[in-house]
Parts: structure tokens; C-alpha cells; sequence
């Protein structure tokens, strides 16, 4: 009897510790899909998330020449931190591959997909803030770089023993390249999410990435222009915005809360390109009141760069901020 009653209560603990370890490593639906229908396959569609890698610049060499268990102890050092930083900004990490970090919005739980990119935005920013002061027990400092795109994804769970949930799609592998294509210390990304972007409640520093050649190549795409998120500015003042005041994300130091254009706007500056190998050059994107109507009259002595989308130069219109603020 006895025998039998310790068989019993060592599976029903093993069951609890199975449904934890469930439960820590796959989003919650999936988990309850997982529990309810053991041996069935659960895949879902995403018309629009935004995704982010980063990597560390000469990992190979590093590892290489550092003992296993301390490139263990780095590691563990950095992604602590990052796991933070992801819960802060209310993105879903997905995995770590070696030195690849991968985060995504807009899955497993639905949201505002302009909310999505600023979210993965102001991760990539903050863990490039946190990498640039970061220095390891063995007194090692590192760099990285960060890419993100969106697009459509399909999410699901992965293996039996020990599941995973994983996306796939082309958007995974172009957020992948604007990672690897990118530079160290820097947030690279595509037009398409640049618009994203301009379309959330916050007001970011985004700058031109230029090269002679007519863009940067990525594999499987031909040559694409794409763009650094430098900083993020502050929150638009648009009570009209299409999230409004549901979009809620930490505003910590490292964001620099400036609402440089007074009380009544923010100020964003968008840098668009010159002739010149990797030359970049900047033309201020001043708008005072983000909720009222743009207006398209070209002032000479406050001309700026605003609305539209900026995935080209000819997109961009020349528009006049008045010095009263309004719009005529």
C-alpha cells in the first residue's frame, strides 16, 4: 500500500513539475492547448508582428579564446539583463542561439502592430544602452548589433520532449539580415517598419542608411535602403492616435523624456541622405501639433521634412512649421 501511495504522489509531482516547466517555456495559450490536447499540433497565424535579433560582434574569436565556463558566466550576465529589459518593454522573447538573442511583438498575444514596433524599438535601444556600459566579471566589454523588420509570421509549437514555440515565415529571416547586415552599436531596419514607427505613439530619431552602391544587399532581397532607430524622443501628443492612451511601455532614463518642441508638440528629427559612401547627413522633422492637419505650404526660413513615408527621398514633403504652433 504504501509502495503504491509513493508511486502515486511521485507522478502526480512529476505531472505539476512537467505542466511548470510548460508553462515557463511556452506562451500560456499555447500551454493550454499543449495540456488539453496532448499530441496535437497547435499552429497560429500573424497578419503583422515585428521581430528583433541581436548578435555579438566577434563572439567566434571571443569564445575561442576564453575558458567555456566564462563565456558561459558573460552570457548568462548579459541575457539576465536582457530578459529584464524584455519584460519591461512587454516583448515576447523567443530564444537565444549561442550570442543571438530574438524578441518579437505582436505574438503570441495580439497588439496594435505600430505598438508592436515601437515596443521592439525601445528594447533594441535600451539593450544597446545597457551593452555600451556593460563590462563583465572578468572585466571583458563587448558590442553588439541589432536588426528588426516586420511582417507576417506563423507561430507553433515545436518537439514533444521538450516543446519550443517557434515562428517562421520571411519575415524572421529578413529581421535576421537587418541584423546581420548592420553595424555595431546600431539599430538597423527596413521602410516598411519605419513607417510602422511614424505611426506609433512615440517619436523616434531615425537616420538614412546611405551607400554609393543604391542601398545595402541582403541576401535574398537584391539591394534595400534601410535605417538606424538612433533614440526615442518622447511620447506623440496625439489623443487621436490609433492606440492613444492604451499604449503604455516604461519611459526610463536611457529614453531621454525631451519634448524638445515645448508643451504643445514633440519634436522628431529624421535624417535623409546625401551623396557619399556611408555619408549621412540630417533635415529636421519638426511637427507641433501631431494631431492637427499638416499643412503643405513651404516656408524658407522653417522648412522641414514631415509626414508620408520615408522609404524614399521623393517621399518625403517639404511642409512649413508656423511660428505660432497651429497650422493654418
Amino acid at each position: 500500500w504504501q509502495s503504491g501511495a509513493c508511486i502515486f504522489w511521485v507522478a502526480i509531482l512529476e505531472s505539476k513539475q512537467r505542466k511548470l516547466l510548460i508553462a515557463k517555456m511556452l506562451p500560456q495559450k499555447a500551454t493550454r492547448f499543449l495540456l488539453r490536447y496532448p499530441g496535437k499540433t497547435y499552429v497560429e497565424g500573424f497578419p503583422m508582428v515585428t521581430i528583433l535579433f541581436s548578435d555579438i560582434i566577434g563572439y567566434t574569436s571571443l569564445a575561442g579564446s576564453l575558458q567555456p565556463i566564462h563565456v558561459m558566466q558573460m552570457l548568462n550576465e548579459i541575457y539576465t539583463e536582457f530578459d529584464k529589459i524584455a519584460v519591461k518593454n512587454k516583448v515576447y522573447k523567443v530564444e537565444t542561439i549561442g550570442d543571438s538573442y530574438m524578441v518579437v511583438s505582436g505574438a503570441p498575444e495580439h497588439c496594435d502592430p505600430s505598438v508592436a514596433s515601437a515596443r521592439v524599438a525601445c528594447f533594441g535601444l535600451e539593450i544597446l544602452d545597457f551593452v555600451n556600459g556593460f563590462q563583465s566579471k572578468m572585466g571583458l566589454t563587448i558590442q553588439i548589433r541589432c536588426g528588426m523588420s516586420c511582417g507576417p509570421v506563423v507561430g507553433g509549437i515545436v518537439g514533444d520532449q521538450m516543446p519550443r514555440y517557434c515562428f517562421f515565415g520571411d519575415t524572421v529571416n529578413l529581421s535576421s539580415r537587418m541584423e546581420s547586415t548592420g553595424l555595431g552599436g546600431r539599430l538597423q531596419t527596413d521602410a516598411n517598419t519605419v513607417n510602422l514607427l511614424e505611426r506609433s505613439p512615440l517619436a523616434f530619431s531615425i537616420r538614412r542608411r546611405v551607400s554609393s552602391a543604391g542601398g545595402i544587399k541582403v541576401k535574398g532581397k537584391g539591394r534595400m535602403e534601410t535605417f538606424f532607430v538612433e533614440k526615442i524622443l518622447g511620447h506623440k501628443l496625439d489623443a487621436s492616435s490609433q492606440v492613444g492612451s492604451k499604449f503604455d511601455i516604461s519611459q526610463e532614463s536611457w529614453a531621454r523624456k525631451s519634448f524638445m518642441g515645448g508643451a504643445t508638440g514633440v519634436r522628431t528629427v529624421i535624417h535623409l541622405p546625401q551623396a557619399g559612401d556611408e555619408e549621412e547627413e540630417g533635415i529636421e522633422r519638426k511637427s507641433r501639433d501631431l494631431s492637427a492637419e499638416q499643412s503643405e505650404q513651404v516656408d524658407p526660413e522653417t522648412s522641414v521634412v514631415t509626414g508620408g513615408s520615408f522609404s524614399s527621398r521623393d517621399d518625403a514633403r517639404l511642409v512649413s512649421t508656423p511660428k505660432s504652433g497651429k497650422h493654418d
